[in-house]
């Protein structure tokens, strides 16, 4: 008996797809939950597929999971047949329809990030989603930006169950695996994967929608660039849906698979510093590595429903004060050498946080080289950033090596605010998220600093300018500034945070300031001066960090080493080679490290010394234990490390390939991944920087002047490319 009619008549074509083309239709007559007249998406086979039995099956798969839920955050399917319309394969797909934008299309328009309220809403409907098709006992396979719509009302609807299987199938042999950047581990590796993957995809998503960037593209892409679905490595990665032959023959698919097989990856707030800590760590929990650490998708909808307030966070928040640990949002709090001795400093810094809470408050952070200034407000920062309402936390640098513009660290902090890369020229999107916090007058004044190479012809002075954003957003919620090696600050940095500090006195921050002060040791406060007089402006305390106690040192080694090493000569050892001093500490053991000396112990406990406590060098300084340091790597490392001291804060990929050709990309990122594991790099966004300060002023200063010369005119060729 001939098959019925189809009860549609199609409009216009929409989409398509590997296994067919996507059509907006209209109904002739009634199907179960849409009567006739209402719009539906019709999906029709290719032509080319009608033969191909592998394709009948899926389609016929994608019938049976898109009828069996019954979910408003999962697309549904009305009816199904085999007796197409003239120009189709003969089977198609009556669905519901969706006419909202996806997300790829949302990020496109937003030109980056979404807002963070907007991406929680989207994630935990989509989580809704997922869970109720892994509750009916599906997965759906091809989790990512582009199949993912919004309805009439904004809300996510889980598209293209086209590579949707059931996850009590013994195989998924014969199925082809969704797009290449949104596969877990497990599925990179060529497993077939089940719930736990489709969780990975969607926080790969959610990564993304808080960044504007992919956390596994990042690598292979500019920062600029990877969000923009014209990419040419969404084509290679197959963003349509399967993953071509070719595409996995290309070099991009190798290093994004082998990123997402290491599954390492920043909190989405090391990018966008607006990120709550909460939602650093949903994320991030959907990524683990491992599947059977990821939650569910019905405890992810939930997490995120629940928000802050909910039990599962407030006992993550328990759990890391009774196990004394920061906050995952800060790379220092993963240092080989974990803080120590400097508790008395912290709950100062902390009750110096809470007496801001009436008005701006300065906190000087004091000592000499070494002494752990960066790495003691990290660590403060951190633990901030794990509060229930965390505070908004930027962070800058002053050097003397490489500023030329006026007040050049309180721009780096405006363009972190703003998600902007160092040196990029802002636009329409910076442009309105500061005429939404300033006068036009200021952000059109902040927006020529940004864009210009000086401050010449600017619309207001840039202190003046600069101090007026920085005030308006301590107006708008609680605001910690950390401006490092301040005591190398210009005037222009110093009278923009004199002006702040007058024009924002009552609102509530904390502005830190690390410094070599006054003194041998660089531990007391600078007497007379700018830094002096602001001082004089403000509340302040001023702590100065002394060297480490035997007793910190001994705790730092039970901490890192196994306790079958000889721990207390250890400790004894450290401390009388280092004199005390936290840099020398950690140089003496990265010297173990790098020499082998030191390595994971089997039952994982900590690390294991093979060579006595007696046998380790006596540092001189800081400088020389660098060098020390320096000095055993090999010559092709020695040379890469100076020219990332150049470098500074555009250590990464693209920028690299730029100013010194002739590398190539996997060896770079080889290179840059052996600097991390060996100390001297930390990942930072979608860039790397030097560990410590110190780390790069030593190598700076090893350089002769024509050398400098050089470097430098690389760096700024590729500027200007």
């Amino acid at each position: 008996m001939a098959e019925a009619p189809v009860p549609f008549r199609l409009v216009r074509e929409v989409g398509s797809g590997t296994s067919g083309r996507v059509w907006q239709a209209v109904l002739v007559r009634d199907l179960p939950g849409a009567p006739a007249g209402a719009q539906v998406a019709v999906k029709i086979a290719h032509e080319h597929l009608a033969g191909d039995p592998l394709a009948a099956a899926q389609l016929e798969e994608e019938a049976r999971a898109g009828s069996a839920i019954d979910d408003p955050a999962v697309v549904r399917v009305l009816a199904s047949g085999t007796s197409a319309p003239a120009g189709g394969g003969g089977r198609w797909l009556a669905m519901r329809w969706i006419g909202g934008p996806t997300l790829r299309q949302l990020l496109d328009d937003a030109g980056g990030a979404l807002a963070e309220p907007r991406v929680r809403s989207i994630l935990a409907r989509a989580a809704q989603g997922l869970a109720a098709l892994h509750g009916a006992g599906w997965m759906h396979g091809d989790i990512k930006p582009e199949n993912i719509r919004l309805d009439e009302r904004g809300d996510a609807v889980l598209l293209d169950l086209g590579f949707a299987r059931r996850l009590d199938a013994s195989t998924a042999h014969g199925r082809r695996p969704g797009s290449i950047a949104y596969l877990s581990p497990e599925m990179a590796r060529g497993e077939a994967g089940d719930a736990a993957a489709d969780v990975f995809a969607l926080g790969v998503v959610g990564w993304e929608l808080a960044t504007g960037v992919h956390p596994f593209l990042r690598a292979a892409a500019t920062l600029s660039s990877v969000s923009d679905s014209r990419n040419p490595l969404f084509d290679s990665l197959g963003s349509s849906g399967a993953v071509a032959r070719a595409a996995l023959e290309k070099p991009t698919a190798d290093r994004v698979l082998a990123a997402i097989v290491a599954a390492r990856c920043p909190p989405p707030s090391r990018l966008v510093p607006q990120v709550a800590p909460f939602f650093d760590r949903v994320v991030l929990d959907a990524l683990e590595r491992e599947p059977e650490r990821r939650p569910s998708a019905a405890e992810l909808a939930r997490r995120l429903a629940d928000g802050e307030a909910g039990a599962w966070w407030r006992t993550t928040l328990d759990f890391q004060a009774a196990a004394g640990r920061s906050a995952s949002a800060e790379a220092e709090s993963r240092a080989l050498v974990p803080l120590v001795g400097r508790e008395t400093a912290l709950e100062r810094l902390e009750e110096c946080w809470e007496e801001s809470r009436s008005g701006l408050r300065l906190a000087l952070v004091l000592g000499g080289p070494g002494m752990g200034k960066s790495r003691l407000v990290s660590e403060f920062a951190a633990r901030l950033r794990a509060r229930l309402e965390p505070p908004l936390y930027l962070y800058a640098r002053c050097r003397d090596s490489e500023e030329a513009r006026a007040a050049q660290p309180v721009l780096r902090l405006l363009e972190r605010f703003l998600r902007l890369p160092s040196g990029a020229r802002p636009g329409a999107r910076e442009r309105e998220e500061l005429e939404r916090l300033v006068p036009p007058r200021v952000a059109e004044a902040l927006l020529h600093l940004l864009g210009a190479e000086s401050a010449q012809d600017s619309p207001m002075a840039a202190p003046v300018a600069l101090a007026a954003w920085l005030a308006a957003l301590s107006r708008a919620r609680p605001l910690l500034l950390h401006l490092d090696d301040a005591h190398r600050a210009d005037p222009d940095t110093l009278e923009a945070l004199r002006l702040h500090a007058q024009d924002a006195a009552q609102a509530p921050g904390l502005l830190v300031l690390g410094l070599r002060g006054d003194g041998e040791d660089g531990s007391s406060p600078p007497r007379e001066g700018p830094l002096a007089r602001l001082a004089a402006q403000l509340p302040h305390v001023a702590l100065g960090l002394a060297p480490l106690s035997e007793d910190d040192v001994l705790l730092l080694v039970k901490r890192v080493f196994h306790h079958a090493s000889p721990r207390l000569r250890l400790a004894n050892t450290l401390w009388q080679r280092s004199r005390g001093n936290p840099g020398l500490v950690v140089e003496l053991l990265r010297g173990l490290v790098s020499r082998g000396e030191a390595r994971p112990h089997p039952d994982g406990g900590g690390l294991e010394l093979s060579a006595a406590p007696e046998s380790l060098p006596l540092p001189k300084s800081l400088r020389k234990a660098i060098e020390d340091s320096y000095k055993v790597l090999p010559a092709p490392d020695r040379a890469w490390l100076r020219r990332l001291a150049v470098v500074g804060g555009r250590i990464e990929v693209e920028f690299l390939l730029r100013c010194f050709p002739g590398t190539s990309r996997s060896d770079l990122d080889a290179l840059l991944a052996r600097f991390v594991r060996l100390g001297w790099l930390v990942t930072g966004g979608a860039r790397y920087r030097f560990s410590r300060p110190a780390l790069r002023e030593a190598l700076y200063r090893t350089l002769s002047k024509e050398q400098r010369e050089r470097l430098h005119s690389a760096a700024a060729a590729a500027l200007r490319q």
